[in-house]
């Protein structure tokens, strides 16, 4: 999904500056070079419209080798004590529950992904957020966005970018799917696309629907075979790579 809205880099006050981001958006007012979706089910890096890069938020946190995306999902089975998926979500400073020197807080991990980034883009950068993260959620990622080298333009909530591109009814409720949970946006569109509320709603993200289609197919598989691919963790992991596979490929279906 590419957004092409209006720049919005004065948010009010707050930590870092900041309040919420945008609740309206005018389309095509002005056109933006770079912009970075925030969402932990996929990360996504565009520069117009060509995506440089998308992959879960998800981190494999070892004493001497640190993964993050497509490769720490294939393996977040094999080493469930050192992955981490919610650093994106929770953007704060709580510890790691397994702390290298490398990396001892969620916000360690955003910091170290986004660094990973900016090896792709030298572009100023709109943030596109999810209109659940609080000011203090805001100011912590543009203090870590500034820190890896990022030149920030603005921010806007990314379901009102998501409208202000498309064609929509005068009223709708948006709805974005995150590894852990689910963000319900109420919006209203007329001359422009204005955000009424948003709420979140936890334990239903594609973790958890992912985790109950494994489930399935392990009792069927116990049922029809005897065999539980959930026995082993490299069987377990095999199981969730192939329904990962087919959930990607359904997701990027034109």
């Amino acid at each position: 999904m590419c957004f092409a809205t209006s720049l919005f880099p004065n948010l009010g006050t707050g930590k870092y500056g900041l309040r919420s981001a945008p609740a309206t958006a005018h389309a095509g007012t002005r056109s933006v070079t770079a912009i970075l979706e925030i969402n932990d089910f996929e990360l996504t890096l565009f520069r117009g419209a060509e995506p440089l890069y998308h992959a879960p938020a998800i981190a494999i946190v070892q004493d001497k080798d640190l993964l993050f995306g497509e490769s720490a999902l294939r393996q977040d089975r094999l080493y469930p004590r050192q992955a981490n998926q919610q650093y994106l979500s929770k953007l704060n400073a709580e510890p790691l529950s397994q702390p290298t020197k490398q990396a001892a807080n969620q916000a360690d991990l955003v910091y170290l992904h986004l660094k990973e980034l900016k090896q792709l883009c030298s572009d100023d950068l709109l943030l596109a957020v999810p209109g659940n993260l609080s000011g203090d959620q805001l100011g912590v990622l543009l203090g870590i966005c500034q820190e890896a080298g990022f030149v920030i333009s603005g921010f806007v909530d990314s379901a009102v970018a998501a409208m202000a591109v498309n064609p929509a009814p005068a009223s709708l409720v948006h709805l974005d799917i995150h590894l852990q949970h689910v963000v319900l946006t109420e919006l209203t569109v007329a001359d422009e696309v204005r955000r009424q509320k948003a709420e979140e709603v936890r334990d239903c993200g594609i973790s958890n629907l992912v985790d109950g289609w494994a489930n399935l197919i392990s009792d069927r598989f116990v049922a029809e075979t005897r065999f539980d691919p959930l026995h082993s963790a490299e069987t377990e992991q095999q199981l969730y790579n192939q329904v990962f596979d087919w959930l990607n490929g359904a997701h990027h279906q034109p």
